[in-house]
């Protein structure tokens, strides 16, 4: 109950800042299904949600996608969410990638569904708690593999590793908006970036300390770098519509990928 407390009086929340609450639900589920009189109407329940899933998943599974990945991803994920904020798409794996996916999960919960169903029959109290975990621990390899592809369609590595063989002495390398959406650009470009328009984010309190006007640079420090005889690269996760490369001149770009855009002040 404290913990819940403090988790709803808190001003800014994560989705995963409720894990701590997950080993006491295991506990309570557990302890329904050993003390409740009503565990048959238990596993009704479960049925009625696995078989929703599995036929919903198998109508979006012949569907386009695009609404699905939609809804779910702005429905469900921080970094899509602030991306909407501000107007802007956040990129998503292609429907190609997740649309097996899917259908895996849809035919893993029908299968759980039909374990049930036989459970239900029998009266099976603990056949319904096998089914119920075996369908959950076989849907999480799916689980761990969507989320590598979100990962990887948003990775900065390409780009980092693209920076790293361009990079040489006296070059600059900035990153503009909040660092923590591409956290490891440091390590796979092994250059640590300024930040331009990064003081407004989940890591923005380092711009607050004395010693910080090197590493949090404002529009005018990057106008007078990019016009100086120093190369730099600039790394943006916004839109160029959107970034503070439309006031540039002897703009270069040199990829994209991820959700971000690499430029240059030299070709």
């Amino acid at each position: 109950a404290g913990m819940f407390l403090l988790f709803t009086l808190a001003p800014f929340k994560l989705p995963h800042y409720g894990l701590p609450a997950y080993p006491a639900l295991a506990l309570l589920a557990a302890r329904w299904w050993e003390k409740s009189r009503a565990v048959v109407w238990g596993q009704v329940l479960h049925l009625i949600t696995f078989l929703a899933i599995a036929l919903g998943l198998a109508w979006i599974y012949w569907s386009d996608g695009r609404a699905f990945t939609s809804w779910i991803f702005s429905a469900t994920d921080v970094y899509t969410r602030k991306e909407l904020a501000i107007g802007q798409p956040s990129p998503f794996p292609s429907w190609e990638n997740l649309r097996p996916l899917v259908g895996a999960t849809a035919l893993v919960f029908g299968a759980g569904s039909l374990g049930l169903v036989v459970a239900i029959a029998r009266n099976a109290r603990t056949l319904g708690l096998i089914m119920v975990c075996v369908t959950l621990l076989a849907w999480m390899p799916l689980v761990g593999y969507a989320g590598s592809l979100v990962s990887e369609a948003r990775s900065v590595r390409a780009m980092a590793r693209e920076i790293s063989s361009r990079f040489g002495p006296g070059d600059v390398l900035v990153h503009e908006g909040p660092i923590e959406n591409s956290g490891a650009l440091e390590f796979y470009s092994g250059n640590r970036p300024r930040i331009l328009d990064g003081t407004v984010s989940v890591l923005g309190f380092g711009a607050t300390f004395p010693d910080s006007m090197e590493t949090f640079w404002s529009r005018a420090q990057l106008a007078e770098a990019w016009r100086g005889p120093r190369r730099v690269f600039l790394v943006t996760i916004r839109a160029p519509e959107r970034s503070v490369v439309s006031g540039l001149s002897n703009l270069h770009k040199l990829a994209e990928g991820g959700g971000r855009w690499l430029y240059s002040n030299e070709p």
